[in-house]
């Protein structure tokens, strides 16, 4: 489970699925994916899906990529201008 999931009992949920024809078994896989669903949208909302994580990581590399250039070009035209 990741560090930023919540914990899910089914348990809790169950009631909900009263009155269908569904087994015990088959509620619990249903409220699971249900969850993990609902989880989905969680993580895309407050940033923190790996997607975003990832796209975040590569936009700051290429700041930390731009930074370099700047770098080398003001030490380039320093040494020029020397």
């Amino acid at each position: 489970m990741d560090k930023h999931d919540a914990t899910f009992d089914p348990s809790e949920f169950m009631h909900f699925l009263d009155g269908t024809d569904m087994t015990e078994e088959a509620k619990r896989e249903y409220l699971e994916f249900v969850w993990q669903i609902v989880s989905e949208f969680a993580a895309i909302g407050f940033g923190v899906h790996p997607v975003q994580q990832a796209l975040d990581a590569q936009e700051h590399d290429k700041g930390q990529e731009a930074r370099a250039i700047r770098e080398m070009v003001a030490a380039f035209m320093n040494e020029e201008g020397t």
